[in-house]
């Protein structure tokens, strides 16, 4: 199990991804992964990174599928968590809105904003993006490039390759279905 840094790394380098190579990502940032995913993530010594929706910090947080609100986590735990050397905290915009369904402009102010609220609320720098409800285009791609952002995650299905375009890196989802 490898940092998503480490996994960036390799393929910017064109090397073989080692067999049996585990990245961990997860979305949203909801206060499970501090109560549920996190002392697992310590017990194993394992890394992942968390791509938070930064308006909901602290905040319930409506599924749209089901109508449920979760829990998300609160600055206490984000600290917490990424003090420990294991989480990567990152971007995934403010609202989680469909970055292809609002202008250019407020798409960059989406992604920018989130990053900067991470990297002053945790004094570090922000490299990586998770496109929120699966929507994305090469305007956003472009941005993401010209504002100094190395990769992206998608939820397309597949594994990464050592030729995978770093900006539409696939995952293998797991669901709470």
């Amino acid at each position: 199990v490898i940092f998503l840094r480490e996994l960036v790394d390799i393929i910017s380098l064109k090397k073989e991804i080692p067999s049996k190579t585990v990245v961990l990502t997860l979305d949203d940032g909801f206060e499970d992964n501090y109560f549920n995913v996190f002392p697992i993530l310590e017990k194993y010594n394992f890394p992942a990174t968390i791509f938070v929706a930064t308006d909901f910090i602290g905040k319930d947080q409506k599924n749209e599928s089901t109508g449920i609100f979760f829990k998300t986590l609160n600055w206490s735990q984000i600290k917490e968590m990424h003090a420990s050397g294991l989480i990567d905290f990152e971007p995934h915009t403010c609202s989680h809105r469909e970055l292809t369904s609002v202008s250019p402009e407020d798409a960059r102010k989406e992604i920018l904003d989130s990053r900067e609220i991470i990297e002053t609320g945790l004094n570090k720098k922000c490299l990586f993006f998770a496109y929120p409800r699966r929507k994305y285009n090469e305007e956003i791609i472009k941005i993401l490039k010209e504002n100094g952002f190395l990769a992206a995650v998608t939820v397309n299905f597949g594994k990464a390759q050592k030729n995978s375009d770093l900006f539409k890196l696939p995952r293998q989802p797991v669901d709470s279905l």
